[in-house]
């Protein structure tokens, strides 16, 4: 049955975003998982979708990676810690200002990010660029109301969730399912996913969320680029 699966699933995939048998790809004898199927239908290659199941009868549907803790990365290096491991005498200043660093990077996403606190973000210089830490923030609440959208017009609980990677999430457990009903929740799921990742990348439709919370709109200076780590 799980192979009957599989391949029906990956026929899903195939017919919604056109894709080849080739461009869809297999996992299988990971621990903790029975398989994962990966689709990265163009344009927006960067923004994969998985299919997990696993042992236990769970089914993950999920897309990303958001690169968040490249972004923040980015911010805390612009911000002073480059110029000031530049200017560092010692190994154990060099050493000591990656530390502190990381300890702001892991802060920044635990204790703000994590939480939707993203106010102090929004407005930070140097956010005319792609990956600045305003269109981080900018985006990141975007996402999140993209999943409050997607919830409420598919009837189930899309997340979205913030990590070093952040990611579009969904659930269920398929134990007690026939192979019909996984299936078409698997479907489901697909498209609740699929329609969060084309949101996430459509600037007017953040734009008008923003300008309706009083926030200013996002300007770009060139073609969008999503950092990898």
């Amino acid at each position: 049955m799980s192979e009957d699966i599989i391949e029906r699933v990956k026929g899903l995939l195939a017919e919604k975003f056109e894709l080849k048998p080739e461009e869809i790809e297999l996992l299988t004898s990971i621990p903790t998982e029975k398989w994962m199927i990966i689709a990265r239908p163009p344009p927006l290659t960067h923004y994969g979708i998985f299919i997990t199941k696993y042992e236990d009868g769970r089914v993950k549907v999920d897309t990303g990676p958001i690169p968040t803790k490249v972004w923040v990365r980015n911010y805390l290096n612009n911000k002073n810690y480059a110029r000031k491991y530049r200017e560092a005498k010692t190994p154990q200043e060099k050493e000591k200002i990656l530390e502190e660093k990381y300890k702001e990077l892991e802060r920044i996403i635990e204790e703000d990010f994590k939480r939707g606190a993203f106010e102090k973000y929004l407005k930070a210089k140097g956010g005319t660029s792609y990956g600045s830490i305003s269109y981080c923030a900018k985006l990141h609440l975007w996402a999140g109301e993209i999943s409050r959208r997607v919830s409420s017009k598919y009837g189930l609980e899309v997340k979205f969730e913030i990590d070093t990677e952040s990611s579009f999430v969904t659930e269920f457990n398929s134990s007690g399912m026939d192979k019909e009903q996984e299936v078409n929740e698997i479907k489901r799921r697909i498209d609740a996913i699929a329609e969060a990742r084309e949101m996430l990348e459509n600037e007017d439709e953040m734009n008008e969320f923003l300008i309706s919370r009083g926030i200013e709109p996002w300007k770009s200076r060139g073609r969008r680029h999503t950092p990898t780590c």
